[in-house]
């Protein structure tokens, strides 16, 4: 009778080995085909769809165009980013990167005991990588399944990709709250700046602190959270020898709340000057017909678009349809003689009596 329930408890033993084991191999298995087969069958989401900018005579920007695939974004080569601002996004996302391969223990297994302790799943501890993968593959949503997708497609980039190649694409593509993509249409957003080499501590701090949430930390939004975040950044940062304690302190301190002027400004992406903004969907559809791109392939393609268009003339011709409730014209513009430029464009207009859309069009400079 020993004898017979020791070989059952052996049979137990064997079979439970044996599940924990095929189990082990199928996880293995599938983190391994899932991620490549993420990045295989989908090459186009590392792409950065680059906003398309648009100049007037004198080469100032009139507006920047909302992308479909994302809203806002920019690429910046990660040489053109000064070492501080990545070290600032290092420190606080993710400060072993470079010693991991895509996914960070230590990180991982703080998160799970916190998730444990709260039966939830609202601790990070995402690596850069896998917070990568989570912005260019997957969706929001806080599963065990989600986080498995995520730790497969960061295995498969760790093995595609250099480690600066993957910190590249992520400071492109983090969501930066506004609807702005990356680091540099973040800077252009809320600084009105578009060299990065020209970001203050304070400003850094700011940018780095946002993927943290996105919608309550960013400047505009949220001042005084975003000031607190920013903090909490700046602390990191000294902690690990980036700054000292002087500058630390000093940067704390700076304020920094948006004006409305600085809000509507043309530095705001997709926010065009309103004596443009009837001009530029004009300007998209020359550019089309020029072309032969639709719109949406055009206000993604990240070029920059220079036209003759004049602000005065603009504002003068918007004012004289406005006024001549009797005017009959086609095609209204103001012919530059050296240039060849059509310079206004107003918008497209309803004669009162009438009620005969009024044409127009212009050539792009």
């Amino acid at each position: 009778m020993l004898r017979r329930r020791s070989k059952r408890w052996i049979y137990h033993i064997f079979d439970a080995t044996v599940a924990v084991v095929l189990t082990l191999t199928l996880l293995y298995l599938y983190l391994i085909v899932y991620g490549e087969g993420m990045l295989r069958n989908h090459p186009e989401a590392i792409q950065v769809a680059a906003s398309t900018l648009i100049t007037n005579a004198e080469g100032n920007e009139i507006s920047r165009l909302y992308t479909q695939t994302k809203g806002y974004s920019e690429f910046a080569d990660l040489n053109a980013m000064p070492d501080l601002l990545i070290m600032a996004f290092l420190a606080t996302e993710d400060r072993r990167f470079y010693s991991h391969d895509g996914l960070d223990f230590i990180g991982v297994g703080r998160a799970i005991v916190q998730d444990i302790i709260h039966m939830d799943l609202s601790q990070g501890g995402s690596s850069i990588t896998q917070q990568l993968a989570r912005n260019l593959y997957l969706n929001g949503n806080k599963t065990w399944t989600r986080k498995v997708n995520e730790i497969s497609i960061a295995m498969a980039l760790e093995k595609k990709f250099k480690k600066d190649e993957i910190l590249e694409l992520y400071l492109n593509h983090i969501y930066m709250g506004r609807q702005q993509y990356g680091v540099k249409a973040a800077a252009v957003r809320y600084f009105g700046i578009t060299d990065l080499h020209q970001l203050e501590l304070w400003q850094i701090a700011t940018l780095a602190g946002i993927p943290k949430g996105p919608s309550i930390y960013n400047p505009v939004d949220h001042p005084s959270l975003s000031k607190q975040r920013r903090s909490v950044v700046h602390a990191i940062m000294h902690e690990q020898g980036l700054i000292t304690r002087k500058q630390m302190l000093e940067a704390r301190h700076v304020d920094y709340t948006p004006s409305d002027t600085e809000l509507k400004s043309v530095a705001a992406p997709g926010l065009s000057e309103p004596a443009y903004v009837s001009a530029v969907d004009a300007v998209i559809q020359e550019a089309s017909r020029i072309t032969g791109k639709s719109g949406a392939e055009i206000q993604s393609a990240g070029w920059t678009i220079h036209t003759g268009l004049n602000r005065q003339a603009q504002l003068a011709m918007e004012q004289t349809f406005r006024d001549s409730s009797r005017m009959v014209v086609t095609n209204p513009a103001i012919w530059e003689g050296i240039t060849g430029d059509l310079l206004p464009c107003p918008r497209p207009f309803s004669n009162p009596s009438t009620r005969q859309p009024f044409g127009y069009f212009m050539k792009l400079g």
